[in-house]
């Protein structure tokens, strides 16, 4: 169940980042996290905008994770927590890493207590002071796109997956990749869409079966 949008976070927003400890071709995830991404949220990073910093990774990896953190300067609040509670257990068995990541970024959305939250890639970093501007021109979200065609295959999947024709995307475009700001409560109402379509299966297992990204789906 979701947490529901407190008033407080109404004006803050929540940083995602789904992690494992070793990344793309065995990248060291958590000295990018440490040396990198954290360094750069201390920097420039308006810390009064950050209601939580997610950081969700495997369940035998949450305890090396905060212990890698407990000396840190860390500008904002961080909770790291287990992949399980957010997705069910024969999904984690049953899906491959990069996958896993994109379910999480959905998933994490039923949590989330703020109306917008950003989702990271651990080799993401800020390079100028970022505050709520990171959300909103105006009234307005600010989200990067992209053509379809970019990635074609995912487009075409995620338009069959939404029972949409390509005459109803508009201009081309589709959310571009990570970083990307995405509407909390947006985010369950496709859920539940994909709840109903795939019966007793569920969204997870539903997406897990083709070829998608949190974006183009």
């Amino acid at each position: 169940m979701g947490m529901g949008i407190s008033m407080n976070a109404q004006k803050q927003f929540t940083l995602v980042l789904p992690f494992k400890l070793s990344g793309y071709h065995g990248a060291n995830e958590l000295l990018r996290l440490t040396d990198i991404l954290l360094p750069s949220l201390d920097k420039f990073l308006d810390s009064n905008a950050v209601h939580t910093f997610f950081i969700v990774c495997k369940d035998d990896e949450v305890q090396i994770v905060k212990e890698a953190l407990s000396g840190q300067k860390i500008p904002v609040n961080i909770e790291v927590r287990s992949e399980n509670t957010l997705l069910k257990p024969e999904t984690i068995a049953n899906t491959k890493g990069w996958y896993i990541q994109q379910l999480i970024k959905l998933g994490v959305a039923r949590v989330v207590a703020t109306e917008y939250y950003l989702v990271l890639d651990a080799d993401c970093f800020l390079t100028r002071y970022s505050t709520t501007n990171l959300f909103h021109i105006g009234d307005k979200l600010i989200t990067n796109t992209e053509s379809w065609t970019v990635h074609r295959i995912l487009g075409l999947n995620s338009l069959n997956i939404m029972e949409m024709s390509l005459e109803e995307i508009s201009n081309n475009a589709v959310i571009a990749a990570t970083p990307q700001s995405l509407k909390t409560g947006v985010v369950p109402e496709l859920l539940d869409f994909l709840d109903h379509k795939a019966g007793r299966v569920g969204w997870e297992a539903y997406l897990s079966e083709r070829k998608f990204t949190e974006f183009s789906s």
